[in-house]
């Protein structure tokens, strides 16, 4: 069996690695159009942050590794188009600059996501930085972390750009926060969510411009926004999104939506023996029971180990799919959310109930107690959906729990009597759990 993997981050390499061992005969080809190989991408905002140093630490894996184990890995190879009919792929040697052909007999399409085209007119020889690629890291460290202080602007108010923040702050940077959503985080957390994060963020003195998109940069630096306000930057950081990176197989005709290759709940796309994980394809969806859209590390991740399982023939059931679990490290805020949001709900059409609460981290009488909310969204019979969760300690801990509350379809009312490890410094008697599952009434 004759395998192509384009794409090495996390879907390409964990398919990959699980397939070689797996299948110790097959042929593995894996294509990376860059010169690095299981990057953890994840890392980056810490990296430009100065929480850690070497930037090879999130390097899982190096191609020469993959060589080691069996996998023909090709760096600086580019995948340019496929043809599903003769079950062949275009692949350009960007080190020679020479195109050819490769055959396969099953191609796994793992080529995540770029960074998002910029929606303003930006000045002629003005330096933007994103993060996404390995390089992009050393960029943004190297300008946060010359010589005195500045005013960063970091344009996006979601994951990436509000964890540039605690770290350009750590550096003594002024920062500002610039998003054209009326809230930090507005596309993940309900509103309650996104009021905590917008305290927590002004709390430490990020000056945060929201509700008004940018229309233009120019020579000086000066972020010009639609409502007419001016802020002015010495280093800006595009956080502004991502799109999936799949314009290269627009011509093959596998099904797409807005780029995201539309997948089945294995990976199976349109196209015979074409499989799309990670970044660049939809997952299954626990709770919803339909494919959407989930461009995280650890949805790639799991992913591709199934898929590898799945291609072998060990896998013995379908992919029982994702929920968009996800946390944030807003300054000293911990933020968490599983399953559906509210948001998320009510666009596909979901019928629920909700409850929010505020409780304790742990009792009041050991020193240091801190607040944290918790939001439970269930069905007219009492499963929970999904929960959203925010604190300085402790929040991220119970988000975990929650997942697997979600994930085996636990009721409020199971929630508010589970027996939950208990003492004075790590929770209450009644945990805030506990006390978010009998706070949820059923109408």
């Amino acid at each position: 069996m004759k395998i192509i993997v384009v794409g090495a981050t996390a879907a390409g390499t964990t398919f990959a690695a699980k397939m070689r061992r797996n299948k110790k005969d097959a042929q593995i080809i894996l294509l990376e159009k860059s010169n690095t190989t299981s990057l953890g991408a994840c890392g980056l905002p810490f990296y430009v942050g100065g929480f850690f140093d070497n930037p090879h630490h999130m390097i899982a894996r190096t191609p020469e590794q993959f060589v080691e184990s069996g996998i023909d890995t090709r760096i600086l190879h580019e995948a340019l188009s496929v043809n599903a009919k003769d079950k062949s792929i275009l692949i350009k040697d960007l080190a020679k600059n020479q195109e050819y052909s490769e055959s396969y007999d099953a191609l796994v399409i793992a080529t995540g996501a770029s960074v998002a085209p910029m929606p303003f007119s930006l000045a002629e020889g003005v330096d933007i930085y994103p993060l996404r690629r390995l390089e992009d890291g050393i960029r943004l460290h190297e300008a946060l972390h010359s010589s005195t202080p500045k005013h960063v602007a970091i344009i996006g108010a979601g994951f990436i750009g509000i964890e540039v923040v605690e770290g350009a702050l750590k550096l003594g940077h002024q920062v500002s926060l610039i998003d054209g959503a009326p809230k930090p985080m507005a596309n993940s957390v309900d509103e309650e969510f996104q009021n905590l994060i917008d305290e927590e963020l002004n709390a430490h003195n990020v000056k945060g411009y929201y509700g008004s998109f940018i229309k233009a940069i120019d020579q000086n630096k000066s972020i010009i926004l639609e409502n007419g306000q001016r802020i002015s930057a010495d280093i800006i950081v595009w956080a502004g999104g991502i799109v999936p990176a799949t314009m290269w197989l627009e011509p093959s005709g596998i099904a797409m939506e807005r780029g995201v290759i539309q997948t089945d709940r294995n990976g199976e796309t349109s196209l015979t023996d074409i499989y799309a994980i990670g970044d660049c394809a939809t997952v299954h969806h626990l709770v919803l029971d339909k494919p959407f859209y989930s461009p995280l590390a650890t949805t790639a991740n799991k992913m591709g180990r199934f898929l590898a399982d799945h291609l072998a023939g060990v896998a013995t059931g379908d992919f029982t799919g994702m929920m968009g679990s996800a946390s944030l490290k807003a300054c000293d805020l911990e933020v968490v959310r599983v399953g559906l949001s509210e948001g998320e709900a009510k666009r596909h059409g979901v019928s629920y109930q909700s409850a929010f609460i505020e409780d304790k981290d742990h009792t009041n009488y050991y020193p240091d107690a801190q607040k944290i909310w918790i939001k439970l969204l269930y069905d007219d019979t009492g499963v929970i959906l999904g929960a959203q969760l925010a604190g300085k300690r402790g929040a991220a801990l119970r988000g975990s729990a929650m997942a697997f509350a979600v994930a085996k379809r636990m009721t409020i009312k199971e929630l508010g009597l589970l027996d939950i490890p208990y003492s004075p410094p790590f929770a209450r008697t009644w945990d805030a759990l506990n006390v978010a599952g009998n706070a949820s009434k059923l109408k």
